[in-house]
């Protein structure tokens, strides 16, 4: 007999193994219709859309000179052209421009004989300001050589993200990046590949391998994550540096960004693309303040008048002095730092390279015997 106060507790219910049992999914949860992502207008017309209000007004448009070439491109159509055609289809777009373009020609033609200016020297000064904001590093265009004229042409599906603050509407809220765990964190800062931040020269290299639309930021953009915070800074120093190859023009810009970078940076820095141009070698630097680098590749490319703009006298038998060579500490620091490179590649003129690697390897056995 139960005691009071207290129930019985009923036998289990005994359940049929092989019966049809709703899951908690299919109880709780209505079915989902299927609603495929509508495919996107075409860019060109959103984007004649977009321009509509300002195409002849006297106000100046909203864009950037960075926007107003990828617009131009766009509306044009034409794939790759010259920084000519993507200026005069500005001036044939927007009201705003032509009108200024023609003030500033009639200005410069009735000052011609006083002041002895072309009057379409103002127009030149444009095209230049055109021409230096195709090197945007966020730019989505294409950069080739077509007749021995300089040509662009603009990648679509990047151009439509590009313009997204014009086509779409305003991001709302923050994102909560510390809260992921640490392998998605670094998964999201291997976003950008090798291939987006790399450069040479002027021309930009970008992969092409596949259909995958990857809008890099401004390289300074890019980069301004290490300066978030603390956590973020030492999560993202091995992902940037030893994944991507940082190429400079000259090697004493090289020089410059090292002797002002961190220890710390310096130890992820892993692959470089050096220039030596003319001019690195009678750079006057301090031996004492050079930075020693650990790095796993080295590509040195030497500019075909660098021995020239040294001044070197031949000797009898066509052979070089170089002693300059040898006197510049600029590139006695390039000496070092490539004896320490476990890979290095040296192209360019003759007579340095041949220097360079007579040096290196002078400097790597030094090296082997001291250790």
């Amino acid at each position: 007999m139960a005691d009071e106060g207290h129930q019985n507790i009923p036998a289990a219910a005994t359940v049929d193994s092989n019966a049809d049992v709703p899951s908690i999914t299919e109880s709780l949860l209505p079915p989902l219709p299927y609603r495929p992502t509508p495919q996107p207008r075409p860019l060109g017309e959103v984007v004649l859309e977009l321009i509509e209000p300002w195409r002849e007004s006297s106000d100046s448009p909203p864009f950037s000179k960075e926007e107003l070439i990828v617009i131009a491109l766009i509306v044009l159509d034409e794939g790759a052209v010259t920084i000519e055609r993507i200026q005069y289809k500005i001036y044939r777009t927007f009201d705003h421009y032509c009108d200024q373009a023609l003030s500033e020609y009639m200005s410069g033609s009735s000052g011609w004989f006083r002041s002895y200016s072309h009057p379409t020297a103002k127009l030149e000064q444009l095209k230049s300001v055109l021409s230096h904001a195709t090197d945007d590093f966020d730019m989505p265009i294409t950069r080739s050589v077509h007749e021995e004229q300089e040509v662009f042409e603009v990648i679509w599906n990047a151009a439509r993200v590009y313009l997204r603050r014009w086509l779409g509407p305003p991001r709302k809220g923050t994102f909560d990046f510390l809260g992921l765990p640490a392998e998605l964190r670094e998964k999201m800062l291997m976003v950008f590949p090798e291939s987006i931040l790399r450069y040479k020269g002027r021309a930009k290299i970008t992969d092409t391998s596949d259909d995958t639309v990857l809008v890099a930021e401004k390289l300074s953009d890019t980069c301004a994550i290490l300066r978030v915070c603390k956590t973020i800074h030492y999560e993202a120093l091995p992902v940037f540096y030893d994944n991507n190859i940082l190429e400079f023009d000259f090697a004493y810009l090289l020089f410059k960004s090292l002797k002002y970078t961190s220890p710390e940076t310096r130890r992820e820095i892993r692959n470089l693309y050096v220039a030596i141009r003319p001019g690195d070698g009678d750079r006057d630097i301090v031996l004492r303040s050079l930075p020693e680098v650990p790095l796993a590749s080295l590509v040195l490319r030497v500019h075909p008048r660098f021995v020239g703009a040294l001044h070197l006298e031949y000797h009898y038998h066509h052979c070089l002095d170089t002693g300059k060579f040898e006197a510049a500490p600029l590139l006695q620091w390039i000496v070092t730092l490539a004896s320490r490179a476990v890979h290095v590649q040296i192209v360019g003129d003759g007579y340095l390279e041949k220097w360079l690697v007579e040096e290196i390897a002078e400097a790597q056995q030094t090296l082997d015997w001291e250790h």
